[in-house]
């Protein structure tokens, strides 16, 4: 069984520990940020090409027993079937909660709840909705609300606000952790995936050293006072240096999927999460992979 499928179904796992289900939305995003709604509507579509005569098969993506087993085991719903009203309103209220909280719905359209839920983007599509009148999906009763939670319908965010509150969540970083090296599925507390936001920042900043001829005008232009605030901080403009730092972290990751492949294949609980850090750690400083014995 391949790292990265096994990956994802230990955070299906935890999912359904937390829900009791796998009706996982399309567009959910795990804190790692693993969009691992798709990849339980791939897993699906593979069981359904599983199904299928071998002659038919070909080059199609398939489950295989195995995998077909360890799904059925945390409840896979293979029909995908949805009440979607009731999505619908689990959102309204994820966004009613936003109103409540911040008194406005002048949500980032890259903002994600702590729940892993794109909040800002399913705002963006009930804007998008409403300006096509598309009545059969945004009907009157759930136009009038989200008016009822001070729903702006060509509402202009103000961009300045919202970056000196993501600039406000990495200053929180740097004096929690004395760096900004945000691990990648880091999300802050105001719901914003901060290695993101601070990558588009060093990106924006390159941009803007080249020549006006070979500049991208789809990038934003960083004011000399914001850049003085990310250096005030620690910010490292070196897009490769920054790079490669991540490069690191991935093969780290790598060789903990592997230990921890070998970990649970030899009966290991897996709830135990200090306990795997160490003897992971432990494994490094040994330089090699020894099956861990209960």
């Amino acid at each position: 069984m391949n790292n990265a499928w096994y990956k994802k179904y230990i955070l299906a796992c935890e999912y359904y520990k937390q829900h009791g289900n796998l009706n996982i939305k399309e567009r959910y995003v795990t804190n790692e940020g693993i969009h691992l709604g798709t990849w339980i509507n791939t897993q699906r579509q593979a069981y359904k090409n599983s199904m299928l005569p071998e002659s038919e098969r070909k080059t199609k993506k398939v489950l295989t027993p195995e995998q077909i087993a360890l799904l059925e085991k945390i409840g896979m719903n293979w029909d995908g079937s949805f009440n979607y009203d009731a999505l619908w309103m689990e959102k309204f209220l994820m966004a009613k909660d936003y109103y409540l909280e911040h008194n406005n719905l002048n949500i980032p359209a890259y903002y994600v709840t702590k729940d892993g839920v794109c909040l800002g983007t399913w705002i963006c599509t009930q804007r998008r909705l409403y300006k096509k009148n598309y009545k059969n999906v945004l009907t009157q009763e759930r136009i009038t609300l989200l008016e009822s939670i001070g729903m702006i319908w060509d509402a202009s965010i103000d961009f300045e606000k919202v970056w000196m509150d993501n600039f406000t969540s990495a200053e929180k970083y740097y004096l929690e952790n004395g760096n900004l090296d945000v691990e990648a599925d880091y999300i802050s507390d105001t719901g914003i995936n901060l290695n993101s936001w601070l990558e588009r920042q060093r990106k924006a900043y390159k941009n803007m050293m080249l020549p006006d001829n070979k500049k991208n005008k789809k990038f934003p232009i960083l004011t000399t006072k914001q850049i003085k605030l990310l250096e005030s901080i620690g910010m490292n403009w070196d897009l490769s240096s920054y790079r490669k730092n991540n490069l690191e972290k991935k093969k780290i990751e790598k060789l903990f999927l592997m230990f921890l492949q070998d970990y649970i294949l030899n009966g290991n609980d897996i709830n135990d999460k200090n306990k795997i850090q160490d003897l992971f750690i432990q494994s490094l400083h040994e330089k090699q992979f020894t099956k861990v014995k209960k």
